[in-house]
């Protein structure tokens, strides 16, 4: 059964090669990783340099600690070069390699699709492998447990009698199979699993019987069905299906007409009853906290004791720390607040895609318009984008970073600070009391 997986993977090994040169496209420029520490040169796509990672004429060559991308030519990552990608490629530390259509993969070598050698091996349909199986796909396959020609299978067991791999189960599909567990006979099926000495009988769609060890019973059939266990006080009724349900056991009852639209429900912990999509109410006996809707849940009260929660859909949703989570219809009412505590709480304006505000004890987030205005602040660090690129600046104390994409970078602190426009076509910098910079690349200190 290994057989068909392991010839899968090799195909789809051999079709998606490697795709480092993508890993690898987008990070080094000015859309990639926000660099914290390291100074940045940024005349993309002409060049762009952070820290030790550069491009020149994006995205036509870049390289970092990592290796180097040459494209659509040569790339190389690590371990791993390409070569016309994805033509070929190898790995230096497995040896593995693909030059389409040959390959050499762990113990696999071989001209895809036609000829390959290993613990599997093919020509063309005609297959085998080292533990004497063999087949013509998709007609036959031989020499493992499970065996077939054609419509006729059968599946053989190794057992410590003088016997090697008897034949445990046999059959003609669809027409008959016979084994240790179960015979078929057309539609219909019966036997016994020999785990929980279960006995059951299917006759296609007609009826389903099954009884165990244990005198648990139950029987379904079109008209309807009935469970019960080897007590008999816990089970189950059902008529036509939908129509009528009555289910119990000795903790709670239910009753479901005309499923799901009817059902009310009585049990030791929890009642409620729903009549859908009007109304209903559910409340909970051991927490004294209850849930009532009415209109498919765009009215709706829940609380503990009393009203910790109210939605008039699309208006406005309020939720105190006690209600649960009320779904979409909250996220996407005009008005929405939640108090996770006292110190934590969440509020949107004409859902949260036009203004989402989060408070928590150690800062606090906003973002406005699809994050067109993203801010978030922790502590004495706190960052805001605007325009997702266009726009970036990240605080840390008295440190500032900021970039304007693509050409300019301003980073200030206490005692230094940074200008660059086009690198160093217009340059400032000061350290302390020094200054020093470009003017059109000419150098001044």
């Amino acid at each position: 059964p290994m057989t068909y997986p392991r010839r899968w993977a090799l195909a789809g090994l051999l079709a998606l090669s490697s795709c480092h040169s993508l890993e690898r496209l987008g990070h080094i420029s000015p859309l990639g990783e926000f660099e914290e520490s390291a100074e940045r040169v940024n005349l993309w796509p002409l060049y762009y340099q952070a820290g030790d990672a550069r491009a020149v004429l994006w995205p036509f060559y870049d390289t970092d600690a990592k290796g180097f991308a040459l494209r659509p030519f040569v790339t190389h990552q690590g371990n791993d070069w390409e070569l016309l990608p994805p033509v070929a490629w190898w790995d230096t530390e497995s040896g593995n390699w693909v030059v389409v259509p040959f390959y050499s993969v762990g113990d696999y070598w071989g001209l895809f699709p036609v000829l390959g050698f290993g613990s599997l091996s093919y020509a063309g349909p005609l297959w085998w492998d080292d533990a004497g199986s063999g087949g013509l796909f998709p007609l036959a396959a031989i020499g493992g447990e499970w065996n077939w020609i054609g419509p006729a299978w059968w599946h053989r067991e190794d057992t410590d009698s003088d016997k090697d791999n008897q034949v445990a189960s046999w059959g003609l599909f669809p027409l008959v199979s016979s084994g240790a567990n179960f015979t078929q006979v057309g539609p219909v099926v019966w036997g016994t699993d020999p785990d929980t000495q279960e006995d059951y009988l299917l006759a296609v769609p007609l009826l389903w019987r099954q009884a165990d060890a244990e005198g648990n019973r139950m029987w379904i059939s079109p008209l309807g069905g009935r469970g019960t266990n080897a007590a008999g006080d816990e089970g189950f009724v059902n008529v036509l299906g939908p129509v009528f349900h009555h289910e119990y056991d000795p903790d709670e009852t239910t009753n479901h007409v005309l499923w799901p639209l009817i059902e009310w429900r009585r049990g030791s912990i929890e009642n409620s009853w729903h009549a859908w999509p009007l109304a209903g109410h559910v409340r909970n006996q051991e927490f004294h906290d209850y849930r009532t809707w009415a209109l498919a849940g765009m009215i709706e009260a829940t609380g503990y004791k009393e009203v910790e929660g109210l939605r008039v859909w699309p208006l406005f949703s309020v939720q105190s720390a006690a209600t649960s989570s009320t779904g979409w219809l909250h996220e996407t009412g005009l008005v929405g607040y939640k108090a996770h505590n006292e110190k934590m709480s969440d509020l949107h304006l004409g859902t949260p895609l036009v203004f989402n505000y989060h408070r928590r004890p150690d800062g606090k987030s906003w973002n406005a318009l699809l994050k067109i205005l993203d801010y978030e602040q922790e502590g004495d660090s706190s960052r805001f984008n605007l325009l997702w690129y266009l726009y970036r600046q990240h605080r840390e104390g008295a440190e500032t970073r900021r970039d304007f994409f693509p050409f300019v970078s301003w980073d200030t602190g206490a005692d230094s600070s940074r200008f660059a426009f086009l690198w160093r076509f217009l340059h400032f910098e000061r350290q302390g009391d020094d200054y020093s910079g470009h003017i059109l690349f000419i150098p001044y200190d």
